[in-house]
């Protein structure tokens, strides 16, 4: 009997029996606003003060009552982190980049607090630790967000985020020799993740930078970015701005460095839907690759010209190649066409485009020849999911990471010329994929969409419609769902859980449709695909709604938020974490960023109209038996994401007297991804299965 299910089964008192918890007292007041003729009241308006004392003091009441109940769990709190630090005592080694000679990569071995960055020149050299998180801060608590080395391999750009705040993408730029410890002087603050890019000369670098924020960032517009060219022993304040035209209008920007090193790509994001690319033509200066609306695209470069992967002619992406001097959309030649499943990356190797392809929820690789010819199909150890497809600039060997549901990430090469395929670093952690189960099934959601879902469980779970389940997906910004392996999960299907993974419409699982037909005007489809999925488990009696919960990370807790107040009587329990509830008036503060694009403003009459028709805050009412909730937000008390946790905490608990709880927690490690230290994310999960052990009746 594996060690969580000994410490649930085995002299546990009942824990489960209903309470009436007592919350804080809340102030309600009269705040209403008028927009577009339509009255809206706000009676907790006073929540979005971050600043004020009487603000700070309700939040840490809430959080002294949050502990309280998830704490006193202590035997099944003990056992599921012990299982979870089990998880990590193996090794973990992500897919490489490369720069001149040298591959770059990460690997955590056992408790590390972090990945830790390697460097290898040379396939007879050892690899050499090159940087270490844990030592960016005092307590290790500092995060590595983001890391590019030059083109000649000689140093390396990263960023670093302090553990409380990095979840608002704003990063402290550092340099360092790869040759010798430690960093060099520079150091710029303000730096977006992932919006840098080297010179081709490795003499200097692109950066977007977010200008100073005013004092209170909680009520303040999102800030313009600005795009910045710094030249090594040139001073920082004086360093060109790069002027693109409506780059003020951009959500979003990304910077990329061409395989081939010799091209400077800038990709303006107008929308999860919509973005621009610009080419460098000069060290200050871009002139557009494609800059029309309704359309995603992503460029790359290698001796044989310019290769643009769009879906702006299928929705399904195709790859294009053009030359440098002839961009106009006429001269693209279309050398990978639409796939039956969706392109989602490509590299460049060897007369080759590699393509990575996710088709039904999971992943192929493919070569196609640019010359003309069959493609390849590289035939994959399993049915799982692929990132990370690169190669060094003008070689022949493709990499990329796969893994399963089951089995943690490993990282192959593919020989073009032999057509072979190796295994070039196995992670390892202790778990047996023969002992679990992943399903896919599949259900008809309104509009008649037909929706894919992973079931997940032990080989011994019986569907017999007693089975605590836990609901969850995106289904936002065209992202998709595919298998990967996921070590805090493992306690819960260990103790004989099931749990679901929904490819809701709003992601990007069957192309640029599918995510359309879950935005904007049309956002509502991803709510009702999520109730559809909870029924499908239920008719096919995996569950009942008494032991069917839901969790929603980021854009999926604002699904959890809709669920809450549109189909609470299929859920026991919901658990959102980072999430927007007050979709009225989440534009007014930061992060809005691409949300705006995938939901509309209530500044806009007709968007309005929308939004009024589903935001979560506005529709909590007294009257439903709403499930038990549990609301985390991850930043300070002062981060825009946590205003919308205390308002809509607030209003549930106002209208949810009864015996299921609606707790609030705002914590640093909540919502941080992989990114996070490692003591932080544990802390996290062990929250969250405590919540659902809790009320799906896993301690009864």
């Amino acid at each position: 009997m594996h060690i969580i299910r000994a410490v649930l089964i085995l002299g546990l008192p009942t824990m489960a029996a209903a309470q009436v918890l007592t919350y804080p007292p809340t102030r309600v007041d009269t705040q209403t606003d008028t927009l577009h003729g339509v009255e809206i009241a706000d009676p907790y308006r006073w929540l979005e003060s971050a600043a004020a004392p009487d603000v700070r003091a309700w939040a840490d009441a809430q959080n002294v009552l949050t502990r309280g109940e998830l704490d006193r769990f202590e035997r099944p709190r003990t056992a599921i982190r012990g299982r979870m630090e089990e998880l990590f005592e193996g090794a973990i080694t992500l897919a490489p980049r490369f720069a001149a000679r040298s591959r770059f990569f990460l690997k955590r071995e056992g408790p590390q607090a972090h990945p830790r960055l390697y460097v290898q020149t040379g396939v007879e050299e050892e690899p050499k630790l090159l940087l270490d998180p844990a030592a960016l801060s005092d307590d290790s608590s500092a995060t590595l967000s983001w890391w590019t080395p030059s083109p000649d391999g000689a140093f390396l750009l990263y960023g670093v985020a302090p553990h409380e705040r990095s979840a608002d993408g704003l990063t402290t730029l550092r340099l360092r020799d790869v040759a010798k410890p430690g960093d060099t002087a520079l150091e710029i603050p303000r730096v977006l993740a992932g919006s840098v890019a080297w010179a081709p000369d490795s003499a200097g670098f692109y950066y977007a930078r977010r200008p100073d924020a005013p004092a209170e960032p909680a009520s303040s517009p999102v800030p313009p970015f600005e795009l910045l060219y710094h030249r090594f022993g040139t001073a920082v304040a004086d360093d060109p701005r790069i002027e693109i035209p409506r780059a003020d209008a951009a959500l979003g920007v990304r910077l990329r460095l061409s395989t081939d090193t010799r091209q400077v790509f800038v990709t303006l994001i107008d929308s999860a839907a919509d973005n621009r690319v610009y080419l460098r033509t000069s060290p200050t200066e871009f002139k557009p690759l494609f800059d029309s609306p309704g359309a995603r695209v992503r460029a790359d470069a290698d001796a044989d010209g310019l290769f643009i992967l769009s879906d702006h002619a299928s929705p399904r992406f195709s790859v294009y190649r053009t030359a440098v001097d002839k961009l106009a959309r006429d001269d693209w030649q279309a050398i990978v066409p639409q796939q039956s499943g969706v392109i989602e990356e490509f590299a460049l190797v060897a007369g080759h485009v590699a393509v990575n392809v996710l088709e039904d929820g999971y992943s192929r690789v493919r070569l196609i020849p640019r010359s003309g010819g069959e493609p390849i199909e590289i035939e994959l150890p399993g049915m799982g999911g692929v990132t990370g497809l690169t190669s060094a600039a003008g070689g022949g060997t493709l990499h990329f990471q796969f893994e399963t549901f089951f089995v943690p990430p490993v990282v192959y090469t593919y020989d073009v010329e032999k057509r072979e395929l190796k295994e070039a670093a196995r992670s390892t952690a202790k778990v047996e994929p023969a002992d679990y189960v992943a399903k896919q099934v599949w259900f008809q959601s309104t509009g008649e969409a037909r929706v894919p879902m992973f079931v997940l469980h032990r080989t011994d779970v019986e569907r017999n419609g007693e089975n605590p389940t836990v609901l969850t997906g995106f289904g936002a910004l065209g992202r998709s769902q595919r298998p990967r392996f996921e070590p805090l999960l493992m306690p819960w299907l260990d103790a004989g859980g099931v749990y679901a993974i929904a490819a809701v419409r709003g992601g990007g699982d069957f192309g640029r449709q599918w995510h359309l037909d879950g935005r904007m005007t049309h956002k509502t489809n991803t709510f009702d695909d999520f109730a559809a999925a909870a029924e499908k488990l239920i008719a096919d009696r995996y569950t009942r709604a008494e032991r069917l919960g839901f969790y929603g990370l980021g854009h999926g807790g604002v699904a959890g938020g809709a669920l809450i107040v549109r189909r609470p009587e299929l859920f026991r329990a919901i658990l959102c974490e980072s999430a927007l509830f007050d979709l009225i008036r989440y534009h007014r503060f930061a992060p809005g960023g691409l949300a705006r694009g995938d939901y509309g403003t209530a500044e806009d009459a007709s968007q309005f109209k929308t939004l009024s028709a589903w935001s979560p805050l506005q529709h909590v009412r007294r009257g439903p038996r709403y499930p038990a909730v549990l609301i985390l937000s991850g930043a300070p008390h002062d981060a825009p994401g946590s205003l919308h946790a205390r308002k809509m905490a607030a209003a549930l608990q106002a209208a949810s007297p009864g015996d299921r709880p609606v707790l609030l927690q705002t914590a640093p490690g909540v919502g941080m991804g992989a990114g996070g230290p490692l003591p932080a994310l544990l802390d996290a999960a062990v929250d969250r299965w405590t919540f659902f052990f809790w009320q799906l009746g896993m301690l009864e």
